[in-house]
């Protein structure tokens, strides 16, 4: 009786492993789907090459994001040769994701020159902070 207790399996051993099983199966197809719903930024209709539409008056960039890192591993350790690539494909203005911050990237004297003295308002802002909200209350 004793060598019968030992020998067998504790009675949550099968469902540990369906529990498992399925992590495995449902991991990927979660994956998947967010990979795939990460989709693109810019657009033909915004003066993009080949990338569809996304909603909201975003310039174009390129279309493969990581769903939390963005475009952060595609630059590299030489980010201003990624920039200049991407600058030459999409234009002088090109909108990336860095990390979970949506960034515009300028390339040209006269597109900072827009961007700097006609559009100042719209563009050079800093994202909210949660720790800002934490110190005024």
């Amino acid at each position: 009786m004793a060598t019968e207790l030992l020998s067998s399996q504790p009675p949550w051993q099968p469902l540990h492993q369906l529990s498992a099983a399925l992590l495995f199966l449902i991991l990927p197809l979660v994956y998947y789907l967010l990979l795939s719903r990460g989709g693109s930024n810019g657009g033909e209709a915004r003066g993009g090459k080949g990338a569809s539409a996304a909603p909201g008056p975003f310039p174009p960039g390129p279309p493969k994001q990581l769903p939390v890192l963005g475009n952060l591993l595609q630059v590299g350790s030489r980010p201003h040769r990624y920039f200049q690539a991407i600058a030459r494909r999409y234009g002088p203005v090109v909108q990336v994701q860095l990390g979970s911050v949506r960034t515009v990237v300028v390339q040209s004297p006269e597109a900072a020159k827009d961007v700097l003295r006609t559009n100042d308002v719209h563009c050079c802002s800093r994202p909210s902070s949660p720790g800002k909200s934490k110190l005024k209350n």
